[in-house]
């Protein structure tokens, strides 16, 4: 995710990275092993990484484009 780029994403494409973003917080994949040994303070707690969660979720949903009804 570059967010120097964010608007050529566009709302689908924001949208699927702010879910990317919180499935890797969710699967502990983020922040990475490798980082926190050189960054120990960028360890969260369970708490922060539920608020950190729910704020990328809550994100993606707004910037989300509706659902189209199929035919």
């Amino acid at each position: 995710m570059n967010f120097s780029r964010w608007p050529e994403y566009g709302p689908a494409g924001q949208g699927q990275l702010l879910m990317d973003a919180a499935e890797r917080i969710r699967g502990a994949s983020m922040p990475p092993s490798r980082y926190l040994q050189l960054h120990p303070e960028a360890r969260l707690s369970d708490q922060e990484k539920a608020h950190l969660i729910a704020t990328l979720e809550r994100e993606s949903a707004r910037v989300l484009p509706p659902a189209q009804p199929s035919r």
